[in-house]
Protein backbone atom coordinates (compact mmCIF):
# COMPACT_ATOMS: atom_id res chain seq x y z
CA UNK A 1 0.00 0.00 0.00
CA UNK A 2 2.92 2.31 1.12
CA UNK A 3 4.59 1.73 -2.28
CA UNK A 4 1.42 2.28 -4.47
CA UNK A 5 0.67 5.71 -2.45
CA UNK A 6 4.29 6.66 -3.41
CA UNK A 7 3.83 6.04 -6.99
CA UNK A 8 0.21 8.15 -7.25
CA UNK A 9 2.23 11.08 -5.56
CA UNK A 10 4.90 10.42 -8.15
CA UNK A 11 7.46 10.01 -4.67
CA UNK A 12 8.56 6.31 -6.03
CA UNK A 13 12.65 6.28 -6.11
CA UNK A 14 12.57 2.30 -6.55
CA UNK A 15 12.58 1.78 -10.06
CA UNK A 16 12.11 -1.70 -9.97
CA UNK A 17 8.67 -1.56 -8.56
CA UNK A 18 5.36 -1.55 -11.17
CA UNK A 19 3.43 1.52 -12.25
CA UNK A 20 0.58 2.70 -9.66
CA UNK A 21 -1.86 0.97 -11.88
CA UNK A 22 -0.35 -2.15 -11.46
CA UNK A 23 0.77 -1.71 -8.25
CA UNK A 24 -3.63 -1.20 -7.30
CA UNK A 25 -4.10 -3.70 -9.38
CA UNK A 26 -2.32 -5.89 -6.75
CA UNK A 27 -3.41 -4.41 -3.87
CA UNK A 28 -6.70 -4.48 -4.90
CA UNK A 29 -6.51 -8.83 -5.51
CA UNK A 30 -4.91 -8.60 -2.23
CA UNK A 31 -8.04 -6.92 -0.17
CA UNK A 32 -10.45 -9.06 -2.27
CA UNK A 33 -8.84 -12.45 -1.27
CA UNK A 34 -8.79 -11.04 2.54
CA UNK A 35 -12.55 -10.30 1.91
CA UNK A 36 -13.35 -14.11 0.72
CA UNK A 37 -11.09 -15.27 3.48
CA UNK A 38 -13.83 -12.86 6.14
CA UNK A 39 -16.68 -14.14 3.99
CA UNK A 40 -16.23 -17.89 5.09
CA UNK A 41 -16.36 -17.11 8.44
CA UNK A 42 -19.51 -17.53 10.84
CA UNK A 43 -21.25 -13.74 10.10
CA UNK A 44 -24.21 -12.19 10.63
CA UNK A 45 -25.98 -11.52 7.51
CA UNK A 46 -25.50 -7.49 8.14
CA UNK A 47 -21.77 -8.51 8.51
CA UNK A 48 -21.76 -10.62 5.36
CA UNK A 49 -23.80 -8.07 3.43
CA UNK A 50 -21.84 -5.34 4.17
CA UNK A 51 -18.04 -7.22 3.48
CA UNK A 52 -19.68 -8.35 -0.26
CA UNK A 53 -20.39 -4.48 -0.88
CA UNK A 54 -17.21 -3.49 0.61
CA UNK A 55 -15.54 -6.30 -2.04
CA UNK A 56 -17.58 -4.32 -4.95
CA UNK A 57 -16.09 -1.50 -3.79
CA UNK A 58 -12.65 -2.96 -3.22
CA UNK A 59 -12.77 -3.95 -7.30
CA UNK A 60 -14.40 -0.94 -8.50
CA UNK A 61 -11.56 1.73 -6.50
CA UNK A 62 -9.18 3.61 -8.73
CA UNK A 63 -6.99 5.05 -5.92
CA UNK A 64 -5.35 3.78 -2.49
CA UNK A 65 -7.62 6.53 -0.46
CA UNK A 66 -10.55 4.61 -1.92
CA UNK A 67 -8.73 1.58 -0.77
CA UNK A 68 -7.99 2.96 2.11
CA UNK A 69 -11.51 4.00 2.91
CA UNK A 70 -12.62 0.64 2.39
CA UNK A 71 -10.28 -1.01 4.78
CA UNK A 72 -10.96 1.20 7.81
CA UNK A 73 -14.64 0.10 7.58
CA UNK A 74 -13.79 -3.60 7.08
CA UNK A 75 -11.61 -3.18 9.93
CA UNK A 76 -14.94 -1.89 11.67
CA UNK A 77 -16.92 -4.72 10.10
CA UNK A 78 -14.55 -7.47 11.29
CA UNK A 79 -13.50 -5.94 14.68
CA UNK A 80 -15.89 -8.80 16.73
CA UNK A 81 -13.61 -11.66 15.24
CA UNK A 82 -10.17 -10.80 16.46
Amino acid sequence: MRNLIDAENGESFVSHLPNALKQLATVKQYMTKAIDKYLKNKLTDLEKESLSELKNRTEKAGTSSELLDIIEEGLLITDRLK
